[in-house]
């Protein structure tokens, strides 16, 4: 009864052939002489040689050749594809890491990996010809090398015989761990679909309750340098009125560049406004003197192309790059220039005018809501400051 167990394990390894002689003629006498054994045992059937002539061998050969000429067409024009969508932002699309599982399902379908690095590399030496831009493409090669090089890697492992246990671990830890660390380098370049989705929704709502509705968002791509997504929106009414809002990811905060974009134009409006009223009804030195106005403009009240409003208040930062001996004689300079903006006709909440002390490190401050005070009042009201670390200029 031991020799038919051990003779029933042997069965699959006589079946192909992979004994040696002796225990192959003892296999071969037992199941002669064990009714039990040979009823197990089912014999391979016969080979049968199908005679084939030329004429046939050539169809075959030219079928061959057909076929394998269909396989080179499909993966290279597989390839295009997956090249074109690491290359080109589309509007999620590119979220998927295509460069990666492209390979890997051409590997697993043809098992041809070297053909597939050939493909890639006679590609990028086409578009470095036809852009002429080589450093470019070196990098692009070099990025698109490593992403599909992860996907072969696994689908290598997948279809390749493996001769023992340990050897099938170890190239399975570390095939899996390049087609990880491709998919982490895809991921920390486009994206990915989930954040992607999470950022449309976002920005989408944020748009939807802060503009009611009368932006479109029209494009979401993602920006590596600040790990965030940006979303482009532009207006239904009028699409020259345009621009941009950021999702962080890892904040999980909104960024409005179109309303930063509104207010940094109507500071920019003012500040030449204030800087030609000066030049003109003065004698004071423009060149001596750095405006920057600050205007909390409200959000879904104008648009990024309309000029500024009167009726917004200003906080007017004057920084005044002259030093000056004594208290008095900035005072003095303070006093001209409320008396010039007092007659502006800007409606002001706070005006702040700094001049540095010889020492580089302090500085004479004068902060007042009043543009009617006289020169004894700035005098009394002038402090001095140890550091201009905690002031903002609004630069």
């Amino acid at each position: 009864m031991c020799k038919c167990e051990m003779i029933k394990d042997l069965l699959p390894l006589y079946e192909e052939d992979l004994v040696s002689e002796q225990t192959k003629q003892e296999i071969e006498e037992h199941l002669k002489s064990c009714a039990n054994c040979s009823s197990i045992y089912e014999p391979p059937l016969p080979k049968i040689e199908v005679p084939i002539n030329e004429q046939e061998k050539k169809g075959l050969k030219q079928l061959k050749r057909m076929l394998t000429g269909q396989q080179y067409f499909a993966s290279f024009i597989s390839l295009i594809v997956a090249v074109y969508l690491f290359l080109q932002p589309l509007a999620g699309i590119d979220t998927i890491p295509w460069i990666v599982l492209i390979p890997f399902c051409l590997t697993l379908l043809y098992r041809q990996p070297k053909n597939i690095f050939y493909m890639l590399l006679i590609m990028m030496i086409c578009l470095m010809i036809a852009t002429k831009q080589v450093a470019y493409w070196i990098i692009m090669f070099l990025q698109i090398f490593i992403l599909s090089g992860g996907g072969i890697a696994l689908a290598s492992w997948i279809v390749r015989k493996h001769k023992s246990t340990t050897m099938q671990i170890l190239s399975l830890i570390i095939c899996g761990g390049l087609f990880y660390y491709a998919l982490m380098v895809y991921s920390s370049a486009k994206g990915n679909l989930l954040t992607y989705w999470q950022a449309k929704t976002t920005i989408q709502t944020y748009i939807d309750d802060v503009y009611h509705q009368q932006f479109t968002l029209t494009n979401v791509r993602y920006n590596p340098k600040g790990a965030s997504y940006l979303g482009d929106v532009v207006d239904q009414e009028d699409p020259r009125n345009s621009g941009t809002v950021y999702y962080y990811i890892n904040a999980n905060e909104i960024y409005d560049d179109y309303r930063f974009r509104t207010q940094l134009k109507m500071e920019d409006e003012v500040q030449q406004i204030l800087e030609l009223f000066i030049v003109l009804h003065s004698d004071l030195n423009m060149e001596q003197l750095s405006l920057y106005p600050q205007i909390d403009v409200p959000t879904n009240t104008y648009k990024s192309t309309d000029s500024y409003d009167p009726s917004l208040p200003i906080r007017l930062n004057i920084l005044d790059d002259v030093t000056y001996d004594s208290k008095e004689e900035f005072a003095k300079q303070c006093y001209e220039l409320l008396q010039v903006l007092q007659f502006s006709g800007l409606h002001f909440e706070t005006i702040t005018i700094y001049s540095f002390l010889e020492d580089g490190n302090r500085t004479y401050t004068l902060t007042t809501s009043n543009l009617s005070l006289s020169l004894e009042e700035i005098t009394r009201q002038l402090t001095i400051e140890d550091s201009l670390k905690e002031k903002e200029f609004g630069m």
